[in-house]
């Protein structure tokens, strides 16, 4: 049985972890055309094949999708434990990688010029939660309401910024029955 120690910090992980789940979740993909083929990156225009944009997000978010849902079961059963916070560095380490890749994939792919900035403010969100997840190995419980509500403002700042680059590469809003 969950003791209180981490408790409030379980439940406020499970409930952030799984609107950012829903966030970053699969659905049906769409491309989005650029004006004579072009697709442009943070750097420069360079002419290329057809990209199907909302597939290559998909494909980019699907890692984390499985990182969390492996975070957020190891969280749960820590708490349930009683664990240290030490041991959190187990399930928080592929977690926080799993962001960083997501980070770095979206900052160096082609994206369509209507995008570009924000999956570049998607990026810097990805990178807030990833800072957050990253204190839990050392967050004294005493703490840990303070940290779930950064956790859970970041995410919600997140989610802005995946609706929003969703609604660019002409992806549906995530909906809890479409997977």
């Amino acid at each position: 049985m969950m003791t209180k120690k981490w408790a409030v910090l379980a439940l406020g992980v499970t409930i952030s972890m799984a609107l950012l789940a829903t966030a970053c979740g699969s659905s049906t993909s769409s491309s989005e055309a650029v004006p004579n083929g072009t697709t442009v990156s943070a750097t420069k225009a360079t002419p290329t094949a057809s990209v199907n944009y909302g597939s290559q997000f998909l494909a980019d978010a699907a890692p984390v999708n499985t990182a969390l849902a492996a975070f957020k079961a190891a969280v749960t059963s820590w708490a349930n434990a009683n664990g240290t916070a030490s041991q959190a560095t187990v399930f928080v380490t592929p977690m926080v990688n799993a962001f960083k890749t997501f980070e770095a994939k979206l900052s160096t792919q082609t994206w369509p010029v209507s995008a570009r900035n924000d999956v570049h403010s998607l990026v810097a969100a990805v990178s807030a939660l990833s800072g957050d997840v990253s204190e839990l190995p050392s967050l004294d419980p005493s703490s840990s309401s303070t940290w779930v509500a950064q956790l859970r403002r970041d995410e919600a700042t997140q989610s802005a910024a995946d609706s929003t680059v969703r609604s660019d590469l002409g992806l549906p809003p995530y909906s809890a029955s479409a997977g």
